[in-house]
């Protein structure tokens, strides 16, 4: 008992330290003012009382008390209604309270107290070995959602212990196309390999993954020789950097980055 009073001294000085850094000295022991109990008056229903202590320099107690002696009440609880208990019933066990809080608009600590005074209780954390069968069976083959209901497990739930079991959803490839190996062997090197992926609606990488194994890619640059730079030294101010990307056989952004060293500029745009 002598601990407990001791941390409960030692925490209660720490507020009031907080305090009077805050609002100075004598926040604490100074009266109410009519600027306060306006504020109080203003504000209380609609803001928490922490936060109405805050921003008075008071404690939460003294607010309620003061908030008590001006007639200020903060609203009674909403009751439960009958529609909300059958919602309740069928949605806790399946879906968690998070989910049927967001669909009541009540927050979950509420909705676990009345849950509670309901009789549900919802599955213990871990999982029996026979619901992990079962997962290994139909996942994949139906929703998560589906699994969900028949384990009255929450459907983030399930995909969660199926991804600690180590299942994958099965998930459909798109096969490249003549089409599309034709497109990128027309125009790498002369387009930004992350504008040809826009084009063709691939993600970057596996795009180069498959340029891979086209035998396209290479991660080693290729050097300028004295020819290239003789071409761009003349064609620089006549030609767009398209153009010349083009006929080097090079994408725009390293042709305007060996302009930029060879101290060279655009002519034509």
């Amino acid at each position: 008992m002598e601990r407990k009073t001791l941390a409960r001294a030692h925490l209660n000085k720490k507020k009031s330290q907080t305090v009077w850094k805050k609002h100075g000295p004598n926040a604490l022991t100074r009266r109410w003012t009519q600027e306060a109990d306006d504020f109080l008056r203003a504000n209380y229903l609609h803001l928490s009382v922490a936060e109405c202590a805050k921003h008075l320099g008071k404690r939460s107690g003294a607010v309620r008390m003061r908030a008590r002696l001006l007639g200020v009440l903060k609203k009674p609880r909403k009751p439960w209604t009958p529609k909300e208990d059958n919602t309740l019933r069928k949605l806790y066990l399946t879906h968690g309270a998070r989910h049927v809080a967001g669909l009541l608009q009540r927050n979950e600590r509420s909705l676990a107290g009345r849950a509670k005074k309901l009789g549900l209780k919802r599955k213990p954390y871990r999982w029996q070995p026979d619901e992990d069968a079962y997962l290994r069976r139909w996942f994949g083959r139906r929703s998560h959602v589906e699994i969900g209901k028949k384990l009255s497990r929450s459907p983030s739930g399930v995909l969660g212990r199926a991804t600690i079991i180590g299942l994958r959803q099965r998930t459909i490839v798109r096969r490249w196309t003549p089409q599309e190996d034709a497109y990128i062997r027309q125009w790498d090197g002369m387009k930004q390999r992350k504008q040809i992926a826009k084009e063709l609606r691939r993600p970057l990488t596996p795009m180069i993954m498959h340029m891979k194994k086209m035998g396209m890619y290479t991660a080693i640059r290729k050097a300028w020789t004295p020819e290239e730079e003789a071409y761009l030294r003349k064609w620089h101010k006549h030609k767009t950097v398209e153009e010349i990307g083009a006929a080097l056989n090079r994408r725009q952004r390293p042709v305007t980055a060996r302009m930029g060293r060879l101290g060279l500029s655009l002519g034509k745009n």
